[in-house]
C-alpha cells in the first residue's frame, strides 16, 4: 500500500482549478504506484469559512463529488478529500465539514464529519459532527478518516485504533505557527496507536491565514516518514502491515489500556 499526500495552494473559491490540481496529482502520484491520495481540509472550495458556503449550492457539491470521482476512476487511484455537508432534504442545521473516501472505481466508501470546530469563524459557519470516526476496508486494509482539528485530541486516533484502524487519513488547515504538529503530536497520535497517519495541509493563505504546509506521512512507529516543506508538492511512503505488527507487538498499548480508570462521569468528576 503506498499513500500519497498533496500540499498545493488551493485557490479560493475557484473550484475548477482546485480540481485541476487534484487531477494533476491524481495522475502523478498514480504513476509512481500510488494507492491512495490524501488532499487537503476542504481544498477544492477553499478554507475560508465565510467564503465556504457560498461557493456551492447542494446541487453543486454533487457535480463536484462527481468530478472527484471520475478522476479516482480515469487514474485507478482512491481519493480521500474533503468538502462542505449540507444537511439531508427537510433537515435542519448548518454544513459540516466532511471528509470522503472513494476508491479506485470512484465508489464512495465512507464520510466521516469533523467534531471539533476551533476557529470563531468555523464556529459561525458550521456544525460539528456527532460521531466518532468510522473504519472502513480497502485493499484488505483497515482505514479511518479524521479531519482538521479533531486529530488533535488524543481520543480520536484511539477510538479509531480500538475499531480496528491501521491507517488514520487527515486533511487539515492548519495555520503558520503550528509546524510542531507534524514532527511532535501527530507522531505521538500514530507512536501510542500503532497506527500510519497521513495529513495533508495547505501551504498558501487561507481566508487572510497563511498556512503552515509542513503535510507529513508517519509510520506505526512515530517515526515520520515524509515532511513536506511550505511550498506544493506531492510526497509518498509505503505501508508495511509486517513492521506495523510488530510495532504493536513491541508496544502493545491497544491491548494494556485501562479505560475503566479514566472514566469520567457527568460533570468532570472522575467515576
Amino acid at each position: 500500500m503506498r499513500l500519497a499526500v498533496l500540499q498545493h495552494d488551493a485557490h479560493p473559491s475557484d473550484v475548477t482549478s482546485n480540481l485541476h490540481h487534484l487531477e494533476q496529482a491524481a495522475q502523478m502520484a498514480a504513476e509512481h504506484h500510488g494507492d491512495v491520495l490524501l488532499s487537503p481540509e476542504l481544498f477544492l472550495t477553499g478554507a475560508d469559512p465565510h467564503l465556504v458556503t457560498r461557493v456551492l449550492s447542494p446541487a453543486g457539491l454533487r457535480d463536484v463529488h462527481q468530478a472527484v470521482a471520475g478522476i479516482a476512476s480515469s487514474y485507478n487511484i482512491a481519493l480521500a478529500y474533503s468538502l462542505p455537508a449540507y444537511p439531508p432534504d427537510g433537515a435542519t442545521g448548518r454544513p459540516q465539514i466532511t471528509s470522503y473516501f472513494v476508491d479506485d472505481a470512484g465508489d464512495l466508501l465512507a464520510s466521516y464529519a469533523r467534531a471539533h470546530l476551533r476557529s470563531a469563524a468555523e464556529r459561525e459557519t458550521f456544525d460539528p459532527g456527532q460521531l466518532p470516526p468510522q473504519v472502513f476496508d480497502y485493499q484488505g486494509t483497515g482505514f479511518a478518516l479524521s479531519s482538521g482539528y479533531d486529530v488533535q485530541f488524543p481520543e480520536h486516533a484511539r477510538a479509531a485504533a480500538l475499531a480496528g484502524a491501521g491507517i488514520l487519513l487527515v486533511p487539515a488547515a492548519a495555520e503558520q505557527g503550528s509546524e510542531s504538529l507534524a514532527v511532535k503530536l501527530l507522531p505521538t497520535r500514530a507512536m501510542e496507536n500503532g497506527i500510519y497517519l497521513a495529513w495533508a495541509n495547505h501551504c498558501s493563505v487561507q481566508g487572510g491565514i497563511p498556512m503552515a504546509g509542513t503535510s507529513t506521512i508517519i509510520g506505526a512507529d512515530g517515526q515520520n516518514l515524509r515532511v513536506a516543506g511550505n511550498d506544493p508538492q506531492l510526497i509518498m511512503a509505503d505501508v508495511d502491515p509486517i513492521r506495523q505488527q510488530a510495532i504493536r507487538k513491541l508496544d502493545p498499548y491497544l491491548s494494556r489500556i485501562r479505560p475503566e480508570l479514566y472514566a469520567v462521569a457527568p460533570g468532570g468528576s472522575p467515576g
